[in-house]
C-alpha cells in the first residue's frame, strides 16, 4: 500500500507562525517609534545650539539688510525712538548703526518660537567711556523689522524658560562681542525698543532646557550660554547629568 505525502503547515503552525510574526512587527515598529521621536528631540537641541551659535558670526559679519530707499534715524522727540522710514537712506551714510543680534524664545502655546533680528542703535550721548557697558548705553537700541525672523524650535519642541531673552552686541568702546541675558519681567514682545539696563545683564549664565513632553526620551537637554560668552564656543549641549 501507498503512503501519500501532503507537504506544507498545518492549521496550527500557519496560526502560530503569524502570530510570532505580528508580535515582532509590532515590536519593530514600536522601537522605530522611539527611537524617531528620541532623534526628533535631539534635532530640536541641536537646531537650539546651532541658532545662537550662528549669532556670534552674525554679529562679527553684520549683514545690513535695509534698503536705500529707507532712512534710520531717530524721531525727532527726546524719548529717543529709532524710526527706520521711507526717505533718502544711503547704508553706511545713516545716523544708525548695527550693534549685533536679538533672539528671544517664547513660548507659542504648541511649543517655542525663536524671534531672531539685528539690534539697531542710535547715539545720543558723546561723553567719553572707558567700559563697553557704558560705551552700549549711549546707544538707543532697537530691534529691527527689516530681517526680522519668526520660527518655531523643530517638531514642536518646547523651551523652558518660556520666556527667554539674548542680546549678542558687538562693543562699540573695545570691538569685543559681549553677551547679555536680561532677566526680570520681559518687555512686550509688539514693543521694538530695548532698554538700556538690559546691557546691565553681562556676565548672567542661561540654561535653556528642552522639555521631554511628547518625546520618547528620558533626562532633559539643556543648551547652557555661558556667563560672559564672548563667542560661539560658550554655547555647549549638557550632558544627561546637567541642569535639566
Amino acid at each position: 500500500m501507498n503512503t501519500v505525502r501532503h507537504d506544507g503547515f498545518t492549521v496550527i503552525e500557519t496560526m502560530l507562525f503569524l502570530a510570532v510574526s505580528g508580535a515582532l512587527v509590532i515590536a519593530i515598529l514600536a522601537g522605530s517609534g522611539i527611537a524617531i521621536s528620541q532623534q526628533r528631540y535631539r534635532d530640536a537641541a541641536i537646531g537650539i545650539e546651532s541658532l545662537l551659535q550662528s549669532q556670534y558670526a552674525d554679529t562679527s559679519n553684520v549683514v545690513n539688510s535695509r534698503g536705500d530707499n529707507l532712512e534710520c534715524g531717530s524721531d525727532g522727540n527726546d524719548g529717543g525712538k529709532i524710526l527706520i522710514a521711507p526717505g533718502s537712506g544711503t547704508r553706511g551714510a545713516s545716523e544708525c548703526v548695527v550693534l549685533g543680534r536679538y533672539v528671544r524664545f517664547m513660548a507659542n502655546g504648541t511649543g517655542t518660537n525663536v524671534t531672531t533680528a539685528n539690534v539697531i542703535g542710535l547715539r545720543f550721548d558723546e561723553a567719553p567711556v572707558t567700559n563697553d557697558i557704558d560705551a552700549l548705553k549711549q546707544y538707543r537700541m532697537t530691534r529691527s523689522s527689516i530681517d526680522e525672523e519668526i520660527t518655531p524650535v523643530a517638531w514642536g519642541a518646547q523651551v523652558i524658560p518660556q520666556d527667554v531673552i539674548v542680546l549678542v552686541l558687538r562693543s562699540p568702546f573695545s570691538g569685543s562681542l559681549r553677551t547679555f541675558i536680561p532677566t526680570g519681567v520681559m518687555p512686550d514682545p509688539d514693543s521694538r525698543e530695548i532698554q538700556a539696563n538690559a546691557v546691565d545683564a553681562l556676565n548672567a549664565e542661561q540654561t535653556l532646557c528642552l522639555d521631554t513632553n511628547g518625546f520618547s526620551t528620558g533626562q532633559a537637554t539643556g543648551i547652557t550660554i555661558r556667563a560672559a560668552a564672548g563667542g560661539a564656543s560658550a554655547i555647549e549641549m549638557e550632558a544627561e547629568s546637567g541642569p535639566c
